[in-house]
C-alpha cells in the first residue's frame, strides 16, 4: 500500500469512529442498547462504503447515507423535545 491510500483509509476510519462514538456513548448513558448498536451499525456502514477509496463514486455512495442519517437524527431529537412539552 502506498502512503496516500493508507492516509485515505485512516481518515475514513477516523470519521466513522469519531462521528459515531458519541451515539454509542449516549446509548450507554441512557441505558438503551439499541441506540449504541445503531451507532456501531452506522459507523460500520460508513467505513464499509468508504472502503471504495477517495474516488468520486465513493463520495456519491456515502452522501445519501449521511444525509438520511443526519435528517433522521435531527428528526428524533426534535420529536423527543416536542414530545416532552
Amino acid at each position: 500500500m502506498d502512503g496516500r491510500r493508507v492516509t485515505a483509509y485512516g481518515s475514513m476510519l477516523g470519521v466513522a469512529f469519531g462521528g459515531f462514538t458519541w451515539v454509542v456513548v449516549a446509548g450507554g448513558l441512557i441505558h438503551e442498547p439499541v441506540v449504541s448498536l445503531g451507532g456501531v451499525a452506522l459507523g460500520s456502514l460508513v467505513w464499509w462504503f468508504g472502503d471504495l477509496g477517495t474516488s468520486r463514486s465513493a463520495y456519491t455512495m456515502l452522501q445519501p447515507i449521511l444525509l438520511v442519517c443526519g435528517a433522521a437524527g435531527t428528526a428524533l431529537v426534535l420529536w423527543d423535545l416536542l414530545r416532552r412539552r
